[in-house]
């Protein structure tokens, strides 16, 4: 995946949760023709539920501290795999590592 298509799946997922109320606006202005959104984040909230069923599988094992590479050999996927659906995962729940989606994900269980 190239740059572009990263740069526009983020912009994506950061639109949803402006949408979905995670990033409520505090302002729109326009600056030298273009229209920008000012926008403050929520108190955040992971939306577990945007994950799909296998990216939760894949968050769930990690939690448990398996790595990429044993998490593909128990589920029978490629390494490269899991690492797409933590990276997607995180991009999902709003967060950028690894370790905090892990983090948001035990708080989660516990409570």
């Amino acid at each position: 995946m190239g740059s572009t298509e990263r740069q526009r799946e983020h912009a994506e997922a950061l639109w949803q949760q402006i949408q979905g109320g995670e990033w409520p606006a505090i302002d729109g202005f326009v600056l030298n023709g273009r229209r920008f959104l000012r926008a403050r984040r929520a108190a955040w909230t992971p939306k577990w539920s945007a994950l799909s069923a296998r990216e939760r599988e894949v968050v769930a094992h990690a939690a448990q501290g398996g790595s990429n590479k044993t998490i593909a050999a128990q589920l029978g996927l490629a390494t490269s795999t899991v690492g797409g659906h933590i990276t997607r995962a995180m991009r999902k729940i709003g967060v950028t590592t690894r370790t905090a989606l892990l983090s948001a994900w035990s708080q989660a269980s516990a409570g």
